[in-house]
C-alpha cells in the first residue's frame, strides 16, 4: 500500500484537513454497512454482538463509529504512526477497539471470522488487489458481508477525483490516487468469484465540495459502494 496517508498521519482527526471527505463519508457509508443488521436490533446499538474487521483503517475514522454501534471491531493498517494515532484517539473516547499494525495476510481465516469485513477507500491503494480481496473474503463468515467502497475507472472519476479533487480544489492529497488503479464493479466481482459472494446492494456516491457532504446516487461511474453477502457454508 502506498504511504501518502502515513505521511499525513498527524491529520487524521482534523475534520477540516485532508481527511475531511473521509469524515463526511461516514454519513453514507455507516448506514450502508449497518443496514443488514437493523431488523430486530437495538436502534442505538444495532451491531451489538457482531464482529467486524476494518482493513486499512487509518486513524479509525470508520472503526470508531462501528464500535459505538455495538460491534466488536478490529482495525488493521500497515502504518505504525497511523495505528498509534487510532489507538490514542479510541482510548481518549473511551472505546475498546483492537488495533493491529500489520498485513492482511497475517490473519488466519481458520482463527478469525467476521460478520463484516470492510475495505473502505483501500482497494485502489494495494499492489495486488486480487489477492487482497480474496484474503479479505476468506475472513468473512458464512452469512456475513464484505464491504467495498472505492472509485470506478471512468472518465468521470478521472475528472472528479484526480483533476478536480486533487489538482483544482485540493481537498485530497495530491498523488493520493492513481486512476489506473481504480476498479470497476465487474472487476471486484470477478476477483472474489468462487468465494461464495453475491451482490446484496450497490450504490454510487457523490461528494459536494461546496458544502462538504456526500449523498448516494444511482450513477456508479465515480465513487461507489458494494455490499457482498457470503452464502451459507
Amino acid at each position: 500500500m502506498d504511504n501518502v496517508f502515513e505521511r499525513d498521519a498527524h491529520a487524521w482527526w482534523d475534520e477540516s484537513g485532508y481527511f475531511a471527505p473521509l469524515h463526511a463519508l461516514n454519513k453514507v457509508r455507516v448506514p450502508f454497512i449497518v443496514a443488514p443488521f437493523r431488523e430486530g436490533a437495538s436502534t442505538v446499538t444495532p451491531l451489538e454482538g457482531t464482529h467486524f474487521l476494518d482493513i486499512g483503517c487509518g486513524g479509525g475514522l470508520l472503526t470508531e463509529p462501528l464500535a459505538r454501534l455495538g460491534a466488536h471491531v478490529r482495525g488493521l493498517d500497515q502504518g505504525k504512526e497511523t495505528i498509534e494515532i487510532a489507538m490514542a484517539h479510541a482510548q481518549a473516547m473511551g472505546l475498546s477497539i483492537e488495533y493491529i499494525c500489520g498485513d492482511l495476510g497475517e490473519l488466519d481465516p481458520a482463527q478469525a471470522q467476521f460478520d463484516g469485513v470492510v475495505l473502505s477507500e483501500v482497494i485502489e491503494h494495494v499492489a495486488n488487489p486480487r489477492a487482497f480481496l480474496q484474503q479479505a473474503g476468506a475472513l468473512v463468515k458464512p452469512g456475513g458481508y464484505l464491504y467495498v467502497t472505492t472509485l470506478n475507472r471512468t472518465l468521470f472519476s478521472y475528472l472528479t477525483a484526480i483533476v478536480l479533487a486533487e489538482r483544482v480544489l485540493k481537498v485530497v492529497q495530491k498523488g493520493a490516487h492513481d486512476w489506473q488503479d481504480f476498479k470497476r464493479p465487474s472487476e471486484i466481482l470477478e476477483m472474489v468469484a468462487g468465494l461464495g459472494f453475491a451482490v446484496d446492494a450497490m450504490t454510487g456516491m457523490l461528494y459536494t465540495p461546496w458544502n462538504k457532504t456526500w449523498r448516494t446516487i444511482d450513477y456508479m461511474g465515480g465513487n461507489y459502494m458494494m455490499r457482498l453477502k457470503k452464502g451459507a457454508a
